[in-house]
């Protein structure tokens, strides 16, 4: 499907389903300008949540990026946020779940993958 540069990595499990339904529901995926000279883009998926076993799980399924906490604030829990930064590591996460994402959720992680694919495949 989104394959120029290599294949498909679709596992057939349920965990990585499971994976793909939780980033559907709240995961975040999202490109910025870095703050640089050359004006780069960085593109990044995030899953925050008050559910450490949660994210951690995502983490383990997903095999990529790290898993911090944010403090507790005032009138707020601490949550524990997956974040994957390195671009890499961004593509080679699209390939696996773009092919089981939402319209919404699609749209933006295909604007991910059309910025990082020239990148990545050269």
């Amino acid at each position: 499907m989104y394959a120029s540069c290599g294949k498909v990595n679709r596992d057939g499990d349920v965990s990585l389903d499971w994976a793909v339904g939780l980033l559907e529901g709240e995961g975040c995926f999202s490109i910025f300008k870095r703050r640089s000279k050359n004006n780069l883009y960085q593109c990044s998926i995030f899953c925050e949540m008050t559910d450490e076993d949660t994210v951690r799980k995502l983490h383990d399924i997903l095999g990529v990026g790290k898993v911090t906490i944010r403090p507790a604030r005032k009138n707020r829990k601490s949550t524990w946020i997956l974040t994957i930064q390195k671009q890499q590591e961004v593509f080679d996460t699209l390939l696996r779940v773009m092919p089981q994402l939402g319209k919404r959720r699609l749209n933006k992680a295909k604007e991910l993958f059309n910025y990082l694919e020239p990148i990545i495949c050269k």
